[in-house]
């Protein structure tokens, strides 16, 4: 596990790759023990994320709708290593950039049909365009992390409004265009 290795011997790659995954998959609760860290030298360290089963949250998760932020709840200790702050590397900027969030919705449907609920689907789509447009601002992984947990997130999803029928593939791409547009102002 991490807590066993100091975090400063581990390569900003590793960090990166390691960290924008649990961003895309909205995995808010990120604490130091859910990586497994195999090799015991600097260079040879690579962070494995350690996930138990499904780890889509319902969009609703990510926002009660009170206004309330919540933003204990949300823990994500990576922020605290020096690598979050330093700039994306161009090979993660470059994977993030061509992501495909309606192509990997689709395949997750296609594969897992009803399975997996719509809510959750979208919080896939929603995290995967926020983290493409924060990386192309240039927002270090540090950036994003702390728009997710100062409840900023939280903030943009209720002022896009929820929709009511997430099986209406209309409503959802309603919403996503009013997330887009208020995630805009905010760069």
């Amino acid at each position: 596990r991490i807590s066993d290795s100091s975090t400063g011997s581990i390569e900003s790659s590793e960090c990166g790759a390691a960290r924008f995954a649990a961003l895309r998959l909205a995995r808010m609760n990120r604490p130091r023990a859910d990586s497994y860290c195999p090799g015991n030298r600097p260079k040879e360290i690579r962070l494995v994320p350690i996930d138990h089963g499904l780890c889509l949250p319902r969009i609703s998760e990510l926002s009660d709708g009170s206004g309330d932020t919540n933003a204990d709840a949300i823990t994500l200790d990576w922020m605290q290593w020096r690598q979050s702050r330093e700039p994306l590397l161009p090979t993660i900027k470059a994977y993030i950039e061509q992501l495909d969030a309606g192509k990997d919705v689709a395949l997750l449907r296609s594969v897992l049909g009803s399975a997996l609920c719509e809510e959750a689907l979208l919080g896939l789509h929603l995290a995967t365009v926020m983290l493409k447009r924060l990386a192309a601002a240039g927002f270090t992984l540090y950036e994003i992390g702390d728009v997710i947990t100062s409840g900023l997130l939280r903030a943009l999803i209720d002022r896009a409004q929820l929709p009511n029928d997430f099986h209406d593939s209309a409503e959802r791409q309603a919403f996503l265009t009013r997330f887009l547009a208020c995630l805009d102002n905010l760069e």
